[in-house]
């Protein structure tokens, strides 16, 4: 009889995952036109070591205070100019904005040219969508995949390129809520929860959106059932356990840093739990684990520690 009432349950988000992606869909087809964000996430994926649409006579040609014919010296001069020695950078910027001559609109190809794969070198260039996220303020996964989709759009443009990631992590967002549902032992409640979040006007802008919000989402989400898992096994890390906190942690980091928010504080009443519970070697151990990911994601985007301490969305230091 529970398997019977299990199947149906889970037959049932089945079809109500179909329909919300029918809904997404719909809504999909009826967007027009895109939001300055939403054409940088074009740009800072696509755009040959440029992460804008900028409107000048003159190439953009800050890149040439990085860029180097060895990517092992464009990585060790990124590390100098936006990490050591970041004011050297800005004195840089600002004299190759000074010589920069008057404005002029950009025509339909230059902009296509820099939304889209439209060259074989192109294809899979992500050292291209590091450089780029470098010289912004966002962690470059997001902005991986887009690059990854835009090829096999090769030489097109379409919404529907970020749409596809968005829904991915929407459907599974869906699955995690249900597991989340299953581990607090309240699977009667996935039905209302998915039509409840599916169908928000919250849920639908956030797939539409075409930044890495919904991308982050799924981390956040991932990342609490992760922390339910652990509650429920007695804090206990496996093996299993302590790959899903690392993997999670680093993916999520290098999603949107505002991820590192939502993990602290989870964490923070995971230890709190732990110390009532007088439960030291979990605490250590979960702890490390939450250090490991930190430094493995630090190391893979160095930029990371100028865009969180040193960069506008850290402080307030912008560029004048």
């Amino acid at each position: 009889m529970k398997n019977i009432k299990n199947n149906w349950n889970l037959i049932t988000c089945i079809i109500i995952m179909i329909i919300l992606t029918i809904v997404m869909f719909f809504y999909i087809d009826k967007k027009q036109g895109f939001h300055e964000d939403e054409i940088f996430s074009y740009t800072a994926s696509n755009g040959k070591y440029s992460n804008i649409l900028l409107t000048y006579a003159e190439s953009d040609n800050v890149d040439t205070i990085i860029k180097s014919p060895s990517i092992i010296n464009s990585l060790k001069n990124i590390v100098y100019y936006k990490i050591i020695n970041p004011d050297e950078y800005d004195e840089k910027y600002k004299e190759l904005q000074e010589e920069r001559q008057s404005s002029i609109w950009r025509t339909r190809e230059e902009a296509s040219e820099t939304m889209q794969v439209d060259s074989v070198s192109e294809i899979f260039d992500y050292f291209t969508v590091y450089w780029n996220t470098a010289r912004d303020v966002h962690p470059p996964l997001f902005y991986f995949l887009v690059h990854f989709v835009s090829c096999l759009f090769y030489n097109h443009f379409s919404k529907y390129i970020i749409f596809i990631i968005n829904l991915a992590f929407f459907l599974a967002t869906c699955i995690f809520l249900r597991k989340i549902m299953k581990t607090l032992n309240k699977e009667n409640l996935t039905i209302p929860l998915l039509c409840f979040y599916g169908f928000s006007i919250g849920a639908i802008s956030t797939v539409m959106f075409q930044r890495m919000y919904m991308m982050l989402t799924f981390f956040t989400i991932c990342f609490l059932y992760i922390n339910l898992k652990i509650y429920y096994n007695d804090f206990k890390l496996d093996k299993k356990l302590k790959i899903s906190l690392c993997v999670t942690t680093i993916l999520g980091f290098l999603t949107q840093y505002y991820f590192c928010i939502y993990a602290a504080f989870l964490s923070f009443i995971m230890i709190i739990i732990m110390l009532k519970k007088k439960y030291k070697r979990e605490i250590k151990t979960y702890i490390w684990q939450l250090v490991k990911s930190a430094i493995i994601g630090v190391l893979l985007f160095l930029p990371s520690i100028y865009h969180i301490f040193f960069s506008y969305r850290g402080a307030a230091r912008r560029w004048k």
